[in-house]
């Protein structure tokens, strides 16, 4: 068996159905490969959509319930119960290209150790202009987007995302795992960094990213998520993941080389506003090249940079929570500084 799909699922039925589906048409491959759906304490029909799907699938298709709530306590269930070399994590939401599988092959080759799809929009209505034009070389994490265009290529493992990536099944146990992502609501103070914790240890490793133009996958966007209140929430949920980083770091968890990712977004028009509006305004007219533009940002913002500063408070907001909260709750500082999540 060369790869296994893992799809860990809660509450998504009516996503998981369309999924399935998109395998089930994927193009011929030389090899053998199976679906895992890893069912992670779900209340609606999920179990029955697997069910009646397996029918039909043309390959192996399996059920595995994880009651333990968290996409990481799928994600290792997965990596656990997955026959393959090679293990394909999606996200239950996607919708993937005939060729999407093709994305296997760079690792088969032994040209990469881990491959990131090309991750577009799948917009359940028309989306609002400011949204779009808040994707930046490609790239909107918010909505983890990702189209680097046409061309295959090694990239920085920062960019493999998790609705659509591939990775060498022994690397999952050897690394330790991913930390806490995708907690329920009322447990988000035991947050972590996810999947990009897991390749700040990947990257330390000397291990390489690649990604694969051919293999497509389309992530929903629903009207829910066009909206500023979502994208501020994700904003939130990211400050806490990098606060969650930070006191691994400060306690020796990651090395110090790994935590200056490589971030463009942060030296943005934003940032250059914000700074604007923590500096003095004779200090910003020595400080700065451009200064006409600079103070048109200072005084007359575009939507987009008022929508990026409001991204940025609650990003900060979330941080401030979780420092609090780890500062108050030995227990949680604990469950922080644990070195492995895997069960």
């Amino acid at each position: 068996m060369l790869l296994s799909v893992i799809i860990p699922t809660r509450n998504r039925g009516k996503y998981l159905s369309a999924l399935l589906d998109s395998l089930f048409l994927q193009k011929s491959v030389p090899f053998d490969w199976e679906i895992v759906v890893v069912d992670n304490a779900s209340t609606d029909n999920t179990a029955d959509v697997v069910q009646k799907k397996s029918k039909h699938s043309p390959v192996t298709l399996r059920y595995v319930s994880e009651p333990k709530t968290g996409l990481h306590h799928g994600r290792h269930r997965g990596a656990r119960e997955a026959l393959g070399e090679i293990i394909a994590y999606l996200d239950d939401d996607t919708v993937l290209a005939p060729e999407w599988i093709a994305g296997v092959g760079l690792i088969q080759s032994g040209k990469a150790d881990a491959v990131v799809s090309r991750i577009l929009p799948n917009w359940e209505a028309e989306p609002p202009r400011w949204l779009t034009n808040l994707i930046m070389n490609g790239r909107l994490s918010h909505l983890t987007l990702q189209d680097l265009g046409n061309e295959t290529q090694q990239i920085n493992p920062m960019y493999v995302w998790g609705a659509s990536f591939f990775i060498r099944n022994s690397l999952i146990s050897q690394l330790g795992g991913f930390h806490p992502d995708g907690v329920p609501p009322d447990l988000i103070r035991y947050r972590g960094d996810g999947e990009l914790g897991f390749f700040r240890k990947f990257k330390q490793h000397g291990y390489t990213a690649w990604y694969d133009p051919h293999s497509v996958a389309h992530h929903l966007v629903t009207r829910e998520r066009m909206t500023i209140d979502y994208l501020c929430q994700r904003s939130y949920s990211e400050g806490i993941s990098d606060s969650y980083t930070k006191i691994r770091e400060d306690h020796g968890l990651y090395a110090d080389d790994l935590i200056a990712v490589d971030r463009k977004e942060t030296k943005s028009r934003v940032y250059y506003l914000q700074r604007a509006r923590e500096m003095s305004f004779t200090d910003l007219l020595r400080s700065l090249k451009n200064r006409v533009e600079i103070l048109r940002r200072f005084f007359l913002p575009t939507r987009r940079e008022k929508i990026m500063l409001r991204l940025q408070s609650a990003y900060h907001e979330g941080w401030r929570f979780h420092q609090t909260a780890v500062k108050t709750d030995p227990e949680l500082l604990a469950y922080v500084l644990k070195k492995s999540y895997l069960d």
